[in-house]
């Protein structure tokens, strides 16, 4: 009952996003209309039925994260393991996968283990611990540890573009490349 999103994609670029998906139900026991089910189900969760014909290797960033993440749930999995899900996306991509993943912990009541060097990702976290070569070099709430360790401040940026684009999307830039290095005296962010 694991699920996990790698930081890289491994899903076959010849075959179709509905063919990477099924086989990957398959592994996990899915047969017949119980594997059908669970493929339809997941790429309607999580908005790629119109993309289940496409191969896998023409889908852009934000769609092959998206069959990423539906290849990590084809199996309802009470744990999901995050490698560094929105590496590389653009601002719209990313604030989509986390609306996604926001709603599928809550409907599902799902686990989440995320490992990020954004820091802006883990503001919702219940939990973070922060890791330097290896080492536990801080841990708590986000409240906690911004008390604990930064003066900085926490902006949030709001861009709203309208007519040409139709996308809106938010950003939060926080705390100063986690206090300039983990955890030295802090300057507010800028």
């Amino acid at each position: 009952e694991i699920g996990i999103v790698f930081q890289d994609n491994f899903l076959d670029p010849i075959l179709t996003v509905g063919e990477n998906i099924s086989i990957r139900g398959s592994f996990y026991g899915l047969k017949g209309n119980e594997l059908k089910n669970a493929v339809k189900k997941v790429c309607e969760t999580v908005g790629i039925t119109d993309l289940m014909k496409r191969p896998y290797g023409k889908l852009s960033g934000g769609q092959r994260r998206r069959a990423d993440i539906a290849r990590a749930l084809v199996n309802t999995p009470k744990i999901l393991f995050l490698d560094e899900p929105t590496t590389g996306l653009d601002p719209q991509s990313r604030q989509n996968v986390w609306q996604m993943i926001t709603k599928l912990q809550k409907e599902n009541n799902m686990t989440v283990f995320l490992t990020t060097h954004y820091m802006e990702e883990v503001t919702d976290a219940d939990y973070v611990v922060v890791i330097d070569s290896g080492e536990i070099v801080a841990k708590g709430t986000p409240a906690t540890l911004k008390e604990k360790y930064c003066n900085g401040t926490f902006h949030c940026f709001t861009f709203e573009y309208r007519e040409n684009f139709q996308c809106s999307f938010r950003y939060y830039l926080s705390i100063n490349r986690f206090c300039n290095r983990y955890l030295s005296a802090c300057r507010s962010v800028t």
